[in-house]
């Protein structure tokens, strides 16, 4: 997640709400990594990090708990509490149902050479400068992106990123209250043709979580996740875009404990879906998608793994198309981490390798 000493699970929130891409464009820290030490707090926060890793602890809990760790331990505890009382627990957002599987199986597979720099200026902004070099998934082959997130509370976090040819990734999120978040989602590019703005709002009631977005095209989905019981939610979104005149509606279906999460979605394209994801303990966890068209009788097969060791993380997926993906992270120490990124397909003969530092 997003580093920050005093409000890490709000940029944690923000990761999981806003996608591992947007993490990366404001200035991503890896799990258990730690802070440039540019001031006391950051120095402390290195030591800690540093002795953590000396006593053999799980990477992610570097100087402090992860911020995603931290959600997921106050949600654990939340949801046993109102278990207890037999009161239904909020499913979470609706496209959010299978965040766990979206995680293991979309490791962020590059080629060519990597380099990030992340610096915590306060507690509350927070720089980055990323450096690709060689890359054939590049027009270019390279490209350089400077990023910037500004958190002046817990309610409030601006994210940007711009690159040399001025094309600009920006994000606003405001959660007005803990029920209601919204969003403004734009990417502004020289071409205007090519430019996107997107605003959402979500509500999270009790047992449930209603949510609107709208975009340019026009384009308008709203969406509903309700508990039916303490370990199933069913819910369903529909959307309309009148630039391809088309409209459509989901459905879908989760069930989830301690240990398992599936979810089952049908669409009036014809088309289904299904997802497991297993957590065999605190360090592996395992993942699997099946779609099929119902029209062409076309499907695909996609199956993942996810290791987090003392100090590195592990990801890789295989599907039925015969193609290969995994990527390392190695934290050899705390603010100083390699990346290693492998992509392989065997039914194009395509392979790419790519490499890469990240400091802070």
């Amino acid at each position: 997640g997003i580093w920050l000493e005093a409000d890490g699970a709000l940029r944690g929130a923000l990761e999981a709400v806003l996608g591992p891409r947007v993490a990366e464009c404001a200035g991503m820290t890896p799990v258990g990594a730690a802070p440039v030490a540019g001031d006391a707090g950051a120095a402390k926060a290195a030591a800690q990090a540093q002795q953590a890793k000396e006593q053999g602890l799980p990477i992610g809990t570097g100087a402090q708990p992860s911020a995603d760790q931290q959600l997921a331990e106050a949600a654990a505890r939340q949801a046993a509490a109102e278990k207890a009382a037999g009161v239904r627990a909020n499913p979470g957002a609706y496209d959010k149902a299978d965040s766990d599987v979206r995680r293991v199986l979309n490791p962020d597979v590059f080629d060519g050479c990597r380099i990030m720099v992340n610096k915590n200026m306060s507690q509350h902004f927070t720089t980055s400068h990323e450096f690709w070099l060689g890359s054939q998934m590049l027009q270019s082959g390279s490209s350089y992106h400077f990023g910037a997130t500004v958190a002046p509370s817990d309610a409030v976090a601006l994210i940007g990123r711009i690159d040399p040819s001025g094309q600009v990734d920006a994000q606003y999120h405001h959660n007005w209250s803990p029920a209601l978040t919204t969003r403004v989602i734009s990417s502004l590019s020289p071409d205007a043709a090519r430019s996107v703005i997107q605003g959402d709002v979500e509500y999270r009631g009790k047992d449930f979580t209603a949510g609107a977005k709208a975009a340019q095209g026009p384009y308008a989905s709203v969406n509903y996740f309700q508990s039916v019981t303490n370990n199933l939610a069913l819910g369903g979104e529909g959307l309309f875009h009148a630039g391809q005149g088309y409209t459509h509606i989901f459905a879908r279906a989760k069930y989830h404990d301690e240990k398992n999460q599936a979810t089952l979605t049908y669409s009036t394209l014809n088309q289904a879906s299904a997802s497991y994801y297993r957590k065999v303990n605190d360090r592996v966890g395992l993942a699997a998608e099946f779609e099929v068209n119902l029209s062409s009788n076309e499907s695909m097969m996609n199956m993942g793994w996810e290791f987090m060791l003392r100090q590195a993380r592990i990801q890789s997926t295989l599907s039925s198309e015969g193609i290969i993906s995994a990527h390392l992270t190695h934290m050899l120490e705390p603010g100083f981490s390699l990346l290693f990124s492998a992509f392989l397909d065997h039914s194009k003969g395509q392979h790419r390798f790519g490499y890469g530092v990240q400091f802070g």
